[in-house]
């Protein structure tokens, strides 16, 4: 029975990433068209729309960074 569940979360799992990948490019693929065709007025406005998305990027990166680079206990004093 465990092994059926564990199974099934992957599967959900990689079920999940796919769809955020099938956004994602999607998404990349509407701000190229309306970048080559210079739609400044498109981009102004959907900036709103991109503020979690830039936030998660932001929030990734921060994580990231601490992990490369631990502070040691000199840092703390």
């Amino acid at each position: 029975a465990f092994k059926d569940i564990t199974t099934t979360t992957n599967n959900n799992s990689d079920q999940l990433f796919k769809n955020y990948e099938s956004m994602l490019q999607d998404a990349l693929s509407i701000v190229q068209e309306q970048h080559e065709i210079k739609n400044v007025k498109w981009a102004k406005s959907i900036e709103k729309n991109f503020e979690g998305i830039n936030k998660l990027v932001m929030d990734i990166k921060v994580y990231k960074r601490k992990i490369k680079n631990p502070r040691m206990w000199k840092d703390y004093n």
